[in-house]
């Protein structure tokens, strides 16, 4: 798709200018707090152009009559859609600055300017274009305020990339004073004008007079602002695809801010819509303020480390909440006192509704700062205020509400719109959280050297780990087939692993993780190690014989699979009776779970601890996890499944409890959450999406049979294994 003009885009030069001073100076947020840069200035700014709005109203209501502010209020619902666009790219471009100087570059933003006044221009003309039909519509018996709005669009548009690239370096002071003394400009002009008999024209005007001021403002403090900038320059540029996702998602935000006053006048009566309408105006204040408060923290969004910036979205989320929750509470205690007084005694406000709709008022606040936080970090976010626009209209029409009852599916609905946004934001899987891929790759300059690598990751296996290990040497040596064995060592303290620093070590390798990390760690490791053209693992607790690797091996030799892999599930399958009921109960529950969350995997039984892989599929796979516990085999399963690779293949078992388990109550909650958040990242997420495996260019094993690998022939009888294939 072609690149747009309003905003930011692909860096034209990667690389740091080299300067003497270091690139952390030229980053002006990372040193210091949203708050020391001028956020307080800012929200204080913001706090007094939300009232300068309704003081806007206030005397434009007065000096033009009912009639004519009727006509207005009609009017400027079309600079509120225009608000849409504009919100989406300030919040693009102020990532965008903010990870520019965090490279070390320089934003260029004269060519993003240009483009962003051809922007305005446009849907000028588009407006003018459309006059006459507006005209009819509203009953508007002149074009001028149609010109005057579309000459509104324009200023409006000039002051996107000043305005980013002031938040971006975190000129919060400056961005907030322009914006304040444009309100202030604004209700100026419009007496003037008003005063001056121009009427609704003349209300009109004296915004376009504002946002030009404004612009200027913006556009002179921005030029001080990079004045002397180091390090290479980097053009500003927004791809179709970027601002329409960030169009659509603010579009559904805004939606849902207006959503409950256009339900009350559909479903109350006129009387009841008009105090509804009036409680909500004056509970907005629980969204206007804490939503500007969200811009803070945009440029820390874009720039900080995954597990960091998480922990800032949760830290602006708390702030958010805290002080819409402030605001709704003194809402409703001052509120049935002192707001009749300023909107007429017919007016009655209900302590109660206004709580609630600064509830919901709040809520959509949070959802604000949630979706700014996607897109700063370069992610879609287009559902959230759509799904709560659509419950909001559905509950309604069921519902067909009261006051109280309208505020409380205001409340749910804004309340689902944040979970959907907030899941994906804390599910996601973060940089610090992913392993190096270079730690996890396998080393392709020792493809080849074995039949088999078999990894055993252990932690605290006291006495058991030495015979185990023995056990299982002894048992591939059976098999007939070169092998190395890997024991991992998860972080152990019982000082096992000097239990096997004797044994042959062209046989037995081991290696240590610093820390307990859990099993899949301790198995991403160990496999990344591995020299055989097929790779698996068991566990080391003994409780799986090591003599099922003569089956398994069997069956890599006569179907060739991708997997292969151990259930209790299998006819033929031999389980220890004496298994607890809790245990095969959590078994059973872990296996609905597997079969619900993912329908396609062929496999329920996924957690039993012996497994082997072609090497093929772990070097497509492995780089792509990121699970560190028990869910890592499931994770590997998912992934293959995912990429194309569809030859899976189940054995049958005999398992019998021989040690303790490392398996825990605590363990086994963490298990179910981890295998949830893996089906988000695979079903809501996409983490996992690539291009499919095509499986008739890689029928071929490294270009070779993979039973000739062993000096077989290329077919075996059919007892050797009772498998299923899926």
């Amino acid at each position: 798709m072609s690149n747009t003009g309003v905003g930011v885009a692909a860096r034209s030069d990667g690389s740091a200018a080299s300067s003497g001073r270091p690139a952390s100076r030229r980053v002006v947020h990372t040193g210091r707090t949203a708050l020391a840069a001028g956020g307080i200035s800012f929200l204080i700014a913001q706090a007094a152009v939300n009232a300068s709005n309704f003081g806007f109203h206030a005397i434009a209501s007065r000096l033009l009559g009912p009639s004519a502010y009727g006509t207005l209020g009609a009017l400027l619902v079309v600079t509120t859609a225009l608000a849409v666009p504009v919100s989406a790219f300030e919040t693009l471009l102020t990532a965008r600055v903010a990870q520019h100087l965090k490279d070390g570059s320089e934003p260029d933003a004269v060519s993003a300017q240009r483009r962003a006044l051809l922007a305005g221009m446009v849907a000028g003309l588009a407006l003018l274009a459309t006059s006459p039909l507006l005209d009819a519509y509203l009953h508007v018996s002149s074009w001028q305020p149609a010109g005057w709005l579309a000459l509104d669009t324009i200023a409006m548009s000039a002051c996107v990339v000043p305005w980013g690239l002031l938040c971006g370096r975190s000129r919060f002071a400056a961005a907030g004073g322009s914006a304040l003394s444009a309100a202030v400009l604004r209700i100026a002009c419009m007496v003037v004008f008003l005063e001056a008999g121009l009427g609704v024209s003349g209300a009109l005007a004296a915004g376009v007079v504002a946002d030009t001021a404004r612009a200027i403002a913006l556009g002179t403090l921005a030029r001080r602002a990079t004045r002397g900038g180091e390090g290479a320059k980097a053009a500003l540029r927004l791809t179709s695809r970027e601002g329409i996702a960030g169009t659509a998602a603010f579009a559904g935000l805004w939606l849902l801010v207006g959503a409950d006053t256009v339900l009350a006048r559909h479903v109350l009566s006129a009387n009841d819509a008009g105090q509804y309408i009036a409680t909500a105006a004056v509970a907005r204040v629980a969204f206007f303020l804490p939503q500007a408060a969200c811009m803070l923290a945009v440029p820390h969004f874009a720039v900080e480390g995954g597990r960091r910036a998480k922990g800032r979205l949760l830290v602006t989320l708390a702030g958010v909440g805290g002080l819409g929750i402030a605001l709704s509470a003194t809402l409703g205690a001052a509120g049935p006192h002192v707001l009749p007084y300023a909107f007429g005694a017919s007016f009655r406000f209900s302590p109660t509704l206004l709580v609630v709709v600064g509830a919901a008022s709040t809520e959509m606040a949070m959802v604000w700062a949630t979706v700014q936080y996607r897109l700063a970090r370069g992610h879609r976010a287009m559902l959230p205020g759509w799904v709560g626009v659509g419950t909001a209209t559905a509950l309604a029409s069921i519902a067909h509400p009261g006051l109280l009852a309208l505020g409380m599916i205001a409340m749910m609905a804004a309340g689902l719109a944040l979970l959907t946004a907030l899941a994906p934001a804390l599910l996601e899987a973060t940089p610090d959280q992913r392993p190096a891929l270079e730690k996890c790759r396998l080393n392709a300059n020792t493809a080849g050297d074995l039949d088999l690598s078999v990894v055993v990751p252990f932690y605290n296996p006291g006495d058991l780990l030495r015979p185990n290990l023995l056990n299982l040497v002894e048992a591939l040596r059976c098999a007939g087939a070169s092998f190395e064995v890997i024991a991992v060592s998860d972080g152990c303290t019982d000082g096992s692993p000097a239990s096997i620093a004797d044994l042959e070590p062209t046989v037995i390798r081991c290696l240590s993780l610093p820390r307990n990390a859990g099993k899949g760690a301790a198995l991403r490791l160990g496999l990344a190690e591995g020299r055989g053209r097929y790779l698996g693992f068991i566990d080391a607790d003994g409780d799986l014989d090591p003599a099922h690797w003569e089956p398994f091996l069997g069956l890599v030799k006569l179907y060739r699979p991708d997997v292969v892999m151990g259930s209790k599930l299998h006819t033929l399958s031999d389980i220890d009776a004496s298994q607890s009921s809790i245990r095969r109960l959590a078994s059973w529950g872990y296996q609905t779970l597997v079969r619900v969350l993912f329908p396609s995997l062929p496999v329920r039984d996924t957690q039993v601890g012996i497994k082997v892989f072609r090497r093929e599929l772990l070097m497509d796979v492995l780089p792509r996890t990121i699970e560190q516990r028990f869910v890592f085999d499931l994770e590997l399963l998912v992934v293959a499944r995912r990429l194309g690779y569809r030859r899976i293949m189940t054995a049958p078992i005999t398992m019998r409890r021989n040690g303790v388990s490392t398996l825990r109550p605590r363990a086994v909650w963490v298990m179910f959450a981890d295998t949830v958040k893996l089906a988000c990242r695979l079903h809501l997420r996409h983490s996992y999406d690539t291009v499919h495996v095509d499986r008739a260019a890689t029928s071929e094993f490294l270009g070779q049979d993979p039973a000739q690998l062993w000096g077989l022939p290329a077919s075996m009888p059919a007892a050797m294994s009772p498998a299923t294939v899926s």
